[in-house]
This record gives structure tokens, C-alpha cells and sequence, in this order.
């Protein structure tokens, strides 16, 4: 009977040293292929605040996709996002797309994402890596150090500027004293005066993660379920969300409240909002709200909630 060659294999006694090193390099490799994305929603499927399939102004530091703020030099530049997909390595990608309005010398636009407890990766080496795609030289992914001794890039790699797809990949050692720690993916000035982003640059990003080591490997696919949750623990909005204010207790008609219990815990205690007009929120804890609607003299609905617990 002839054997398979998985069955070949299992019966080895002894074996060359090529097939070892072979096993043990693919078992390391399997052993950090789960959970080891520091960065969330890094290929971009995550977005609770809307979609955007046209061009929309954004407005500094302000976020769009989940867990992704977007970002401008000030009031010298201006830019537009948009939502789109790539076929990249044979598979559809969404990606964030940044074009440049308005530009002047000395800017950039882009969007970035920071970690949360920095100061655990101090001294630890980090690599990251992503597909970026641009048409100038300026474009670039980093992990941009914030330090008690001073702000710094520990790591950075630039795009060609082609117009084409690239993986780009680098590694650094987050500084002493850190005090934040993000991840950027931009059209930066190299120095103060000395480089243009100009109307009609742009770039465009997917799929990026941040590891600890000295070696980029291939992007770490959670499920949607796994990533939402997530992204849920710093923010939650939902439109159709509706429930009743009820009264306090069956003596008092016009002190009504509705206790909102949150998907998940949230990072911190967030700020909280909803659609509906209401008198205001009490006892808002990491897991939990208390709507509050005063004087009202019969049952009544909300509708629409928002929780903000972001970086």
C-alpha cells in the first residue's frame, strides 16, 4: 500500500536539518499568528458613524471609521475621505482614502491611531506594517513616539510615490517616559519649509498592524464579530435604538427614568447622547447609563444613542 505523504512524514524517525528548522520556523510562525494586532479595525470594516461613499470634508482630529481619527495640518490645509475597495494580493480590501482640497508647504493629511496603556511597550521592540498607496513621495507609514523627553519618530517607512499599491513595513523601540504612542498613515513634511503637499496628493491605506517583534507577518484577519466588539468598547452608536422612560417608583408620575446596559464595558466612564430630547444622563458608569426625563405626565420613547469613550 502506498503511503500518503502526511503518513511518510509521521513516521520519521530521524530527520535533516533543513526539515527541522523548516517545523520549528513554522511553528513559531503559527504560535504568533493569533491575536497579534495591537491596532483595531485595521482593515477598515468597522464603521459605526457612517459610510462614506462620497467625498466628505473632514475636519481635524476628528474621527470617522472606528478607532480611526483623521487628521490635518490646521486651517492650511483641506481634504476630502472616502470610503472605497481594492483588490490587493487577490483579495477585496476596504480602504480609507485621504485626497488633498487645499494644500500649502508644510502639511499633511492623513489619519492615525493610539494605543491605549503606551507605557506597557516601553523598550519593546514594534513593527508595523500595511498596504499603502499614494502619488507622492511624502506619503508614509510611522509610529510616532509622545515621550517625557521629547516627541519622536521610532519608525517609519515611505511610499515611492507611483500611484501603485505597496506594502510598506518598519520597526522601532518605543522610547522611555512614553506617554502616547500612535500610529500614523500620512503625507508628512519631511522638515518645516522644505517639502509641498499640494492639492491633488492623496493616500490611501489597508490593512495595518502593529506587532510586537522585529518581523512583519502576514495581517491578522479576526472576524467581524471579534472586531466590532472591539471597537465597541470605545464607542457605540446606534440610530434605531428605542426604549421607554419609566417612573422611578409607582408614587412619583413625573421623575421618570430608562437604564441603558452598553454592549460591553467601555474603555472608561464615556459621555453619553441621544436623539431624542431628554433632561439629562446620570450614573453613567464603564457599563451603564441612566436617562433622565423630568415633569412629563404619561409614558414616553427615545430613540438613538451614542457612547463616546475614546482616546
Amino acid at each position: 500500500m502506498t503511503k500518503s505523504a502526511t503518513r511518510e512524514a509521521a513516521d520519521k524517525v530521524t530527520f535533516t536539518q533543513a526539515e527541522v528548522t523548516s517545523a520549528i520556523t513554522a511553528g513559531d510562525t503559527a504560535a504568533r499568528a493569533g491575536r497579534k494586532n495591537l491596532i483595531i479595525n485595521g482593515d477598515n470594516r468597522i464603521s459605526q458613524r457612517g459610510t462614506y461613499t462620497s467625498a466628505l470634508d473632514f475636519v481635524h482630529n476628528q474621527y470617522h471609521f472606528d478607532r480611526w481619527k483623521s487628521n490635518k495640518t490646521g486651517g492650511s490645509i483641506d481634504g476630502t475621505i472616502v470610503q472605497s475597495s481594492a483588490t490587493i494580493d487577490g483579495a477585496i480590501c476596504i480602504t480609507q482614502l485621504y485626497t488633498v482640497t487645499t494644500g500649502s508647504a508644510s502639511s499633511y493629511i492623513g489619519a492615525h491611531q493610539k494605543l491605549e496603556f503606551p507605557e506597557t511597550f516601553i523598550g519593546r521592540t514594534v513593527t508595523i506594517s500595511a498596504w499603502v498607496k499614494s502619488n507622492t513621495t511624502t506619503a508614509r507609514l510611522q509610529i510616532y513616539n509622545q515621550a517625557s523627553g521629547g516627541n519622536a519618530t521610532i519608525a517609519v517607512d515611505t511610499h515611492t510615490g507611483g500611484g501603485a499599491w505597496e506594502y510598506l513595513t518598519a520597526t522601532g523601540t518605543v522610547l522611555a517616559g512614553t506617554t502616547a504612542l500612535s500610529l500614523f498613515v500620512a503625507t508628512l513634511t519631511e522638515a518645516a519649509g522644505t517639502v509641498t503637499t499640494v492639492t491633488g496628493d492623496y493616500i490611501e491605506f489597508t490593512n495595518v498592524q502593529l506587532e510586537l517583534g522585529s518581523v512583519a507577518t502576514d495581517f491578522e484577519h479576526r472576524s467581524y464579530g471579534e472586531e466590532l466588539a472591539l471597537c465597541l468598547r470605545y464607542f457605540w452608536k446606534d440610530a434605531a435604538f428605542t426604549s421607554w422612560f419609566f417612573p422611578i417608583d409607582d408614587s412619583n408620575n413625573t421623575y421618570f427614568r430608562s437604564e441603558v446596559y452598553f454592549p460591553t464595558a467601555m474603555r472608561s466612564s464615556p459621555s453619553v447622547s441621544v436623539d431624542t430630547s431628554i433632561t439629562g444622563t446620570q450614573h453613567i458608569t464603564n457599563s451603564h447609563v441612566s436617562l433622565r426625563l423630568n415633569y412629563i405626565s404619561t409614558y414616553a420613547t427615545w430613540t438613538g444613542i451614542t457612547v463616546d469613550a475614546e482616546l
